[in-house]
């Protein structure tokens, strides 16, 4: 998802890259959520068709949808603060 972006032009490959701030991901369904046909996993916003297609089809590879519901998982495994 994050490299999906980042080929939008929304992230950094190199710390010269410009960042295009109109562009990237919003509203990705959560893991574990419902999803109905037609509905949507997540609102590319790109510059060209082009680059909106090769974003959408990241967004597609990244998602697996079942049948039941994934177990629980944690999604903070540790906190690491400073001293």
């Amino acid at each position: 998802i994050g490299l999906a972006v980042v080929t939008l032009g929304g992230g950094r490959s190199h710390p010269d890259d410009r960042i295009d701030h109109a562009v990237g991901l919003t509203r990705l369904l959560p893991v574990g959520a419902e999803l109905r046909a037609g509905e949507a996993l997540a609102l590319v916003h790109a510059r060209t068709d082009a680059e909106a297609e090769t974003a959408a089809a990241a967004v597609r590879a990244a998602y697996t949808i079942g049948s039941s519901k994934p177990p629980a998982e944690k999604t903070v495994l540790r906190r690491i603060l400073a001293r």
